[in-house]
């Protein structure tokens, strides 16, 4: 993965520490929304971390 340049020292709303956090997903793509409620209800019943996309 590339490397973003830093920014200046002086540059505007520069967090003071790095606030990125790596982070790793799944995508479970569905047919319907029926489906996508299942799969997101049996899902959230392990506590994982979700979030709903519709496109």
């Amino acid at each position: 993965m590339a490397k973003l340049p830093p920014l200046y020292p002086d540059a505007p709303n520069r967090p003071s520490t790095s606030v990125y956090r790596q982070q790793y997903g799944v995508i479970v793509i569905c047919q319907s929304e029926a489906q996508q409620q299942k799969a997101y209800n049996h899902l959230k019943q392990f506590d994982y971390s979700l979030k709903l996309v519709r496109t």
